[in-house]
């Protein structure tokens, strides 16, 4: 204890962030950081220095009205300025979602140090005016908002022009994730999107308004990830387009396709820049993989669906050349392959795959794999909501 009390301000403080780092990512520290409420019991001055990195993320989501009037009056008095994300979900059984999204507001105001936001709106749209007062607050003038989770209705998607609105007040924004956001006015939203000039991770989740129109040459933002996850708007074509405007810069894809064939002519990908790959899509695509031969991918990782009158044999020989085609670059292979209902397909099938990659020294791993697993090369943006 003494020797730790002589260390000086500097140190502590660096102490605590080095312990902060050690919670799992995406975990509230609230929660779940036991190395750092450890270090709060040393002294009330350990507990003082801690305290900005022990508060740095407040999941309310799924929080009724009166959890949320807790915070407000207990947490937030004492730790706003320590609060820098944020987490805001549906609504909880029983209603009363107007005066949720009272007390939202209220938190919101008291947060200057607010930097992200994840935001799962309402339920329906009779939600709408409470989800625009929210969308409005975030946007406010001064706002600091970087990075931006914005989830849209479970039964109706959202409508994208109070997006583009707040998208316009925050010229800060590099992370964005959009989910369920209809394509009505769609052109204003990509038009707010393609000015973030320090937009560096763009990630759409079933968006109606992630589509071919997006493919304008005034995009502004030099992209590093770009994340597009069952988007059937946007063509395999205009997909390839998009991500080859990013060709000096981006680093990531992570592509979920429902698309079943591959168009022709389709010329291969030039993105020199790309280490990280990650794609879900069906059998009938597999030529698609073969248009990144050219990228000098580090980690590669797939869930490959059989149609039904493929054998898995053929995918897995297909695997094993494509492997070998990076095996200059290639660190890391994930790769799951399913049948037409979803079952992993016999392991024995994999075997010589799995053995080529033991022997180059490359992580490999068949079967269900973690979609966030962390390999130093993606810039991750999965909603803090799971």
């Amino acid at each position: 204890m003494a020797c730790l009390a002589s260390l000086p301000i500097e140190l502590k403080g660096a102490i605590c962030s080095a312990v902060a780092d050690l919670a799992p990512q995406g975990e509230s520290l609230a929660a779940g950081g036991k190395d750092l409420a450890s270090l709060r019991l040393v002294s009330l001055e350990w507990a003082a220095l801690s305290s900005r990195f022990f508060w740095k993320t407040a999941k309310l989501d799924y929080r009724s009205a009166d959890d949320l009037s807790s915070f407000l009056g207990l947490v937030v008095p004492r730790h706003a300025n320590h609060i820098h994300c944020a987490t805001f979900g549906k609504e909880t059984p029983g209603g009363e979602a107007s005066r949720r999204v009272d007390r939202a507001l209220d938190i919101i105001r008291r947060l200057p140090q607010l930097r992200d936001v994840d935001l799962e709106l309402g339920i329906s749209k009779k939600h709408k005016m409470d989800d625009s007062r929210l969308l409005e607050e975030i946007g406010r003038e001064g706002s600091q908002v970087v990075k931006l989770h914005l989830s849209g209705y479970e039964y109706a998607a959202l409508d994208a022009l109070p997006v583009s609105r707040l998208l316009r007040r925050l010229p800060k924004l590099g992370t964005l994730n959009l989910r369920d956001i209809g394509k009505d006015k769609s052109g204003d939203l990509q038009a707010a999107i393609r000015s973030l000039e320090h937009l560096k991770v763009l990630q759409f989740e079933s968006c109606d308004a992630c589509s071919d129109s997006l493919l304008v040459d005034d995009w502004q933002p030099p992209l590093y990830t770009l994340n597009i996850y069952h988007c059937n708007s946007l063509t395999l074509s205009s997909f390839r387009a998009l991500a080859s405007t990013f060709l000096e810069t981006l680093q990531n894809i992570y592509y979920v396709s429902s698309h079943t064939k591959l168009p022709s002519p389709f010329p291969p990908f030039d993105l020199p820049q790309l280490l990280d790959l990650r794609l879900e899509l069906y059998s009938s695509l597999f030529p698609l993989l073969r248009t990144f031969d050219k990228s000098p991918l580090r980690v590669l990782c797939l869930r490959i669906v059989l149609d039904p009158n493929e054998k898995a044999e053929v995918i897995f020989g297909a695997l094993l050349l494509l492997v070998q085609a990076h095996r200059e670059s290639l660190r890391a292979v994930r790769v799951t392959v399913m049948d037409s209902e979803g079952e992993e397909v016999d392991e024995a099938h994999s075997e010589e795959l799995r053995k080529w990659c033991e022997a180059q020294g490359v992580d490999v791993k068949l079967g269900f794999w973690d979609a966030w697993e962390d390999f130093g090369t993606a810039m991750e943006v999965r909603s803090l909501h799971g």
